[in-house]
């Protein structure tokens, strides 16, 4: 199922062929820092075949969304609400390099939860952030999620092969807030 929402100042919308160059020229821009944070960010998903097979092919079927700025048609960041089964979503984000700070990331994780909880039926959305992802997490508390716990040496980071803790949050239906 294809997705198309419109936000304040974003149009997020299932990824294309055509996108690819653009998300991972972005892409390669952050790669030390998605190999910092992100789990899926391996070696071998850096190169633009990896992100065509990975994540475009793939995007429709697990709800990820790539997010461009309405105003200049620019490619921002990617984001998604994958299903993690029993009705919870996993919600997840990263912003190209350039559009860091201007609370891009909020505004499509907020429309990625609406989406997960008006669309896709969930009764629960779950969202994480590695040890030391300060960025992530005040993204996290902004949109109102209550931790659940932490993991402890969820995930050894690539960039250094540092062992990092998962620090897990979650929102029901009853606490989602609009």
């Amino acid at each position: 199922m294809s997705i198309d929402i419109k936000t304040k100042r974003l149009h997020l919308r299932t990824p294309t062929m055509a996108d690819a160059a653009e998300i991972h020229a972005e892409k390669v821009k952050v790669w030390h820092d998605l190999q910092s944070w992100m789990s899926w960010a391996t070696d071998d998903s850096k190169g633009i075949d990896a992100l065509k097979e990975q994540f475009i092919e793939t995007a429709a079927a697990q709800n990820h969304v790539t997010g461009f700025c309405r105003e200049t048609g620019r490619f921002v960041l990617c984001t998604g609400a994958t299903d993690k089964g029993n009705g919870v979503f996993e919600v997840g984000y990263w912003v190209a390099k350039d559009m860091r700070g201007k609370g891009l990331a909020t505004e499509a994780a907020q429309a990625m939860i609406d989406y997960a909880f008006d669309s896709l039926k969930a009764k629960q959305v779950y969202i994480c952030h590695y040890e030391g992802n300060e960025g992530s997490r005040r993204i996290i508390e902004k949109l109102g999620f209550k931790k659940t716990g932490v993991v402890c040496s969820a995930h050894k980071r690539f960039t250094d092969g540092v062992m990092m803790d998962k620090h897990e949050y979650a929102m029901t239906r009853e606490e989602w807030k609009r």
